[in-house]
């Protein structure tokens, strides 16, 4: 069965919000990850549409039941986290650090350092085993953000990671995010009964930011469902 990670890294009016889907495929030595997916979402979405946005990916039928998602809590992160919560998602909760250790907290968050998750990304890349989708819209943009991603000495002699001045490294993230989480093993996958229920706490402001019709009758879950089970998926 293929397991799907989506990495999320959020932003409002500076950065944007950034999706990666990953896919791990095991091999008979090491596995190899495929993505198939990069999206920026609008500036100034609001967090609401951020979480309809990662319940539309996982209502693809491709996903469905075999996905989980990895969301940053740095900056922003924990208000988006609390609506994920609201509406019955529980993404793996990752801070990104600037230390060299990997921690999990009393609460089961991770603490992960980005020195961390870009150079997996970066080894990965280089070894073959992580495959970007060439025709992905977003495939030039997330090469950018690799050439520029950079570290650098503060006056206090700490090593910091990240975009030079005025660049984004926000599909970097979110990519790293869903490559780290998909490397490891049990991954917590969201049922597609979870998505059947209603969307009633971030429906309503979403169709003046220009994302249409956002109901999705249970039918419609249901009918994914059923196509999921008949492929074994679930």
């Amino acid at each position: 069965m293929a397991e799907y990670t989506i990495g999320i890294d959020p932003g409002q009016s500076i950065d944007p919000t950034a999706f990666a889907v990953v896919r791990r495929v095991d091999g008979d030595s090491k596995p190899t990850f495929q993505c198939g997916h990069l999206e920026r979402l609008r500036l100034n979405t609001p967090y609401p549409g951020v979480v309809q946005r990662a319940r539309w990916l996982l209502q693809e039928a491709s996903l469905l039941g075999g996905a989980e998602l990895v969301l940053d809590l740095t900056g922003v992160g924990r208000p988006v986290y609390d609506l994920f919560t609201l509406e019955g998602l529980r993404p793996v909760r990752v801070t990104i650090t600037a230390g060299h250790e990997e921690i999990v907290d009393d609460r089961g968050g991770y603490h992960v350092p980005k020195l961390v998750l870009v150079a997996q990304v970066q080894a990965l890349l280089h070894d073959g085993r992580l495959l970007i989708q060439k025709d992905l819209p977003e495939a030039p943009v997330l090469r950018a953000e690799l050439e520029d991603f950079r570290g650098t000495i503060t006056d206090s002699g700490r090593w910091t990671f990240g975009a030079r001045s005025g660049a984004h490294d926000d599909l970097v993230l979110a990519l790293a995010l869903a490559v780290w989480r998909a490397n490891k093993r049990n991954p917590t996958k969201i049922h597609p009964s979870v998505l059947a229920r209603s969307a009633i706490r971030t429906r309503p402001v979403l169709g003046a930011v220009g994302y249409g019709e956002l109901n999705q009758s249970e039918s419609d879950l249901m009918r994914l469902k059923a196509q999921a089970l008949a492929r074994g998926r679930i």
